[in-house]
């Protein structure tokens, strides 16, 4: 008899338990069933409220009570499905925008010394052999030229002129002058060492690692 009635408690917290995590598994099928990148929490409530979920709106959260658990669904923008989902609430964000990028890590307008030293234009001209991509390919073909030159000990910095909305602009390195260091010798990856323009020497933009460039060129999402 003790057999039997512990067998009965054992199934019904199993089944409890399974029902538990059917719930949420519906529940995560549900919203990654669907997509909307404006949803608000009030719309994501709405929505599943119509789709027989005990959901409400606290703050910036949505609260869904299933049996015996609580999951808490914030809106996720353009990622996969309407919502990232929570087991605890999420901690409300500050209302101001916190800084994540040093405010020297960009230089704007940025006009450079250029450098006079011959020497160092040979052997800048020796590492790489151009064009080191096909021209309109200067994205990519800048950051290969940086990684050959930092390789061999030169310290550089990447330069970027935006043109217009359509085009990706124009990426180029400068390396430092081993003897003034306040000159540069100007490098494009397609005509190689620039001596005598002066385009090369005034930039937008000027910074030292390739991640900032992304945070420059704008990424236009389209309806």
């Amino acid at each position: 008899m003790r057999r039997v009635w512990f067998s009965l408690v054992l199934f019904l917290i199993i089944s409890t338990n399974n029902g538990n995590a059917v719930d949420s598994n519906d529940l995560w099928q549900l919203i990654n069933s669907y997509e909307d990148v404006g949803i608000t929490p009030k719309d994501l409530a709405i929505f599943l409220q119509s789709h027989g979920y005990d959901a409400t709106v606290s703050q910036s959260c949505v609260t869904v009570r299933l049996a015996d658990i609580i999951a808490y669904l914030t809106p996720n923008g353009a990622a996969t499905g309407l919502a990232y989902m929570w087991k605890k609430a999420p901690s409300e964000k500050s209302p101001t925008p916190y800084l994540v990028i040093s405010p020297d890590a960009i230089k704007k307008n940025v006009t450079l010394n250029k450098s006079e030293n011959t020497e160092q234009f040979n052997e800048l001209s020796k590492i790489a052999v151009f064009p080191v991509k096909p021209l309109g390919m200067c994205l990519e073909g800048a950051e290969q030229l940086e990684k050959l030159y930092v390789q061999s000990g030169y310290k550089s910095i990447y330069l970027y002129n935006a043109q217009s909305a359509e085009s990706q602009g124009h990426l180029w390195v400068a390396i430092q002058d081993l003897k003034q260091t306040n000159s540069w010798i100007a490098v494009d990856s397609y005509f190689g060492v620039i001596t005598d323009n002066t385009y090369y020497y005034e930039a937008n933009y000027s910074f030292s690692d390739i991640k900032y460039l992304y945070t420059i060129i704008p990424h236009w999402n389209t309806a």
